[in-house]
């Protein structure tokens, strides 16, 4: 697990403004942590919810949507959870795939991370896949 500050950038999927901001990482947290009240300044909206456990152990339902997250030169889609606004707004694992980064624990820094492909053998069936929505 690693824990350390960093500065980023968010903003809208679609463009507009960008809002650099001080933060997290924390790579045992799966999904960005962003104040609620930023996320709609922006115009980022809730496109769903879910529920997540908190650190008490109890179980919150928050919205989730989607925002564009640069980090250095890099840049990407991120999935967002609404946060309450007096938390510090947190980068986890997810996040930061997203823009293929991720944390070195020991360097507390981020590095470009290894983007690996699959190349298994269908173990389904050997029909080719039938794309439908032609």
């Amino acid at each position: 697990m690693a824990v350390f500050e960093v500065r980023f950038s968010i903003g809208h999927m679609m463009g507009g403004e960008q809002r650099e901001i001080d933060g997290l990482v924390d790579t045992d947290r799966m999904f960005a942590q962003i104040p609620a009240a930023l996320l709609r300044k922006l115009g980022i909206d809730e496109e769903d919810s879910d529920v997540f456990e908190m650190p008490s152990g109890e179980y919150e339902r928050r919205g989730i949507g989607f925002a564009r997250l640069t980090l250095d030169d890099n840049s990407g889609p991120m999935l967002v959870v609404f946060s309450p606004d007096a938390i510090t707004p947190v980068l986890g694992k997810h996040s930061l795939m997203g823009v293929a980064l991720e944390a070195d624990p020991e360097s507390q820094r981020l590095v470009p991370a290894r983007l690996r492909m699959c190349d298994h053998p269908r173990l389904v069936s050997e029909t080719p896949i039938v794309d439908h929505q032609r």
